[in-house]
């Protein structure tokens, strides 16, 4: 009997510490990256993120979720060959960015994931641009309105695209070898 009121204390102790000090049973939360890794422009509409801080570009994460505020305002969009030649694995982008600027994401040839949220409008003219590791299909968000030209130039491993019927698409966005879905 005197074991099993031990046990039974430990379980309850163990039960207390986990209620008040929390758990993660492996449930993780999106944590946007860091701050300190880009340089921010203010806009009347919110923030562009405009470049890669110098001092940190050789620590920069190969998984990126980018960060929907800074200083309180909405991230609007990624700027100009933000991480162009980047070895970025992951982007997560938040339901605020509304455009991804001209060559954003050009030669990031180790790029495997896009998230895309809804809000996204526009891609910019070779956006993902020789992005040779994205593959199969790509799902964009149903705010999106345009896809320049050569945005998906050279993603030779990617099959399919779903994507709303109202976007306009121009011709040499996507390579020959691209199947796309208006739904």
């Amino acid at each position: 009997m005197k074991k099993f009121i031990k046990v039974f204390c430990l379980l309850l102790t163990l039960c207390l510490t986990l209620s008040i000090f929390g758990c993660n049973l492996g449930v993780s939360e999106k944590v946007p990256t860091e701050d300190k890794f880009f340089v921010y422009e203010e806009t009347s509409q919110g923030y562009i993120i405009s470049s890669l801080a110098e001092e940190f570009k050789e620590e920069l994460p190969s998984q990126i979720i980018l960060p929907s505020t800074y200083n309180g305002k909405n991230v609007i969009k990624i700027g100009t060959s933000l991480f162009a030649g980047t070895a970025i694995t992951s982007i997560s982008i938040p339901s605020t960015i509304t455009e991804i600027g001209l060559y954003a994401f050009e030669s990031c040839t180790s790029l495997k994931a896009i998230e895309f949220s809804e809000g996204l409008q526009y891609i910019r003219q070779g956006a993902f641009s020789k992005c040779s590791g994205l593959a199969n299909t790509i799902i964009f968000p149903k705010t999106l309105k345009a896809i320049e030209t050569r945005a998906f130039e050279y993603c030779n491993l990617l099959s399919v695209v779903d994507v709303v019927s109202t976007c306009t698409i121009a011709t040499d966005a996507f390579g020959a070898e691209v199947t796309i879905n208006k739904i």
